[in-house]
């Protein structure tokens, strides 16, 4: 005599190995295969797109940066920091978030002189976004996107004008 609970679980046991394990065989292996000849097309085109979503990316950071700068800070998250400092943060992170606003056309038209001010500007704005107290996820989200920038680098290959200009003497004494 077999319980209808033991019943129950050698059916499902049966189904699973005899009718879903087949067919997940069979829809992974056609899809690896496909997959494995087409990852260089795939490749290419987030390749294509790597730049705008960096810049998509770095303008939304630049507008919560301005925006967070305009908003007036709780008492309770300055903690023990001077006002002068917090005042002195928020003016920084409000100039940085205009510069990333702008740097944003930039990195979509992949500029490597974009990139390195772009990666410096949101190093200094997770700083004093650390300091400011703003929220942990917009934080990470900015040092995720640093790190997104920097393994990406490669792709900010276009010379810019202003790093690679020779200036001469005359021009520096004028």
């Amino acid at each position: 005599q077999v319980s209808p609970s033991e019943l129950l679980a050698s059916i499902l046991v049966y189904r699973a190995v005899y009718y879903v394990l087949p067919l997940v065989i069979g829809i992974t292996a056609p899809a690896a295969v496909a997959f494995r000849n087409r990852s260089r097309t795939i490749g290419r085109l987030l390749g294509d797109i790597t730049p705008t979503l960096a810049a998509v990316a770095v303008f939304g950071a630049g507008a919560w940066l301005l925006f967070a700068g305009s908003l007036p800070l709780p008492r309770e998250a300055r903690g023990g920091t001077p006002l002068a400092l917090l005042e002195v943060s928020h003016l920084t992170a409000s100039l940085i978030g205009v510069a990333l606003l702008v740097l944003a056309r930039g990195i979509q038209q992949r500029n490597h002189g974009a990139w390195v001010l772009t990666f410096s500007a949101l190093c200094a704005a997770v700083l004093l976004s650390a300091l400011r107290s703003d929220p942990p996820l917009l934080i990470a989200a900015m040092i995720v996107l640093a790190l997104a920038l920097w393994v990406g680098r490669r792709r900010f290959y276009r010379p810019a004008a202003l790093f690679e200009a020779r200036f001469s003497w005359i021009w520096w004494r004028n």
